[in-house]
């Protein structure tokens, strides 16, 4: 556990707050979204397509799980995208799907060289999907575009700051996402609260979307290290699932966790979840094709 607890000194986290299964509520009230809470850390080397972790919510359950990538389906417009820079990284946000397209480390570096630059954490395109994208069934899929509530990020006197987007759908949904940064912190906080201002009933189940790739090459020497998903929780410990599990396809697993990660050699991207149990599904995608 303090092994764990020490690689998050140095790793990113992602913290997601997903909701309520059921609206039942008249077109002008905002039912927000039941909170789950998810946290990770920077993912090390996988190959040629990303590992993802979802997080759908059955009967406002959260759950964690590895998915597909995103339909190809084209947005009405061009997103636009915000970049920021912390005293730690430099990351930039996207319209679509309320992601993250970019995540650079100042602090490490992709090659052991004075002129590398830094380890960037994103390896993934706009097909394969990208980190933190939302979905609520097929009623919110996960490349809604969504519009930013200003075009800017800044940081207060205390090195806080926050960015809001917002989509309405055309079945009256509302979804609005809100990312909270400190400058001298790897956590981002994110909320989603998925508002009905149809006169309907309205079902779906939350998730939250991470994919994971390589930062660097896969070599014959790293494939002798493990990569993979992970859970840990206080009554069973660690538990790591090798590639070979994911022979014939996604594993799933319910579970009550302290968090689940893709781990690498030097680096993880997982979730610390807020409530439990959780359904967690993993997938290795195309490792053994």
């Amino acid at each position: 556990m303090d092994m764990y607890r020490a690689f998050l000194a140095i790793l990113i986290s992602f913290i997601i707050l997903l909701g309520y299964q059921y609206f039942f509520v008249p077109p002008t009230q905002q039912v927000p979204v039941e909170q789950t809470t998810a946290e990770g850390v920077p993912q090390a080397p996988q190959q040629s397509q990303p590992a993802q972790i979802t997080a759908p919510v059955p009967q406002a359950q959260p759950a964690i799980a590895a998915t597909a990538a995103v339909p190809s389906t084209q947005p009405s417009r061009p997103a636009k995208e915000i970049s920021v820079e912390t005293d730690l990284y430099k990351a930039t946000f996207s319209e679509l799907g309320g992601t993250i397209t970019s995540f650079l480390l100042k602090d490490f570096r992709a090659k052991n060289t004075e002129e590398s630059a830094g380890v960037q954490l994103v390896k993934t395109n706009a097909e394969q999907g990208y980190p933190l994208a939302f979905s609520w069934g097929a009623a919110i899929p996960q490349n809604t575009l969504y519009t930013f509530d200003n075009e800017t990020i800044s940081f207060d006197s205390a090195g806080n700051a926050s960015l809001t987007m917002r989509a309405v759908q055309e079945n009256g949904l509302e979804v609005v996402r809100r990312y909270e940064l400190k400058r001298d912190d790897y956590i981002i906080k994110s909320t989603a609260t998925v508002i009905n201002k149809s006169s309907q009933v309205q079902q779906g189940a939350a998730a939250l979307h991470q994919r994971n790739k390589p930062f660097t090459e896969i070599t014959k020497a790293s494939n002798w290290l493990f990569r993979g998903p992970t859970i840990y929780d206080e009554a069973n410990g660690l538990q790591t699932f090798k590639l070979k599990k994911f022979e014939d396809g996604p594993k799933t697993v319910q579970a009550t966790v302290d968090w689940v990660a893709y781990q690498g050699t030097y680096f993880m991207t997982g979730i610390i979840p807020e409530h439990n149990p959780l359904t967690i599904t993993m997938n290795a995608l195309d490792e053994f094709v």
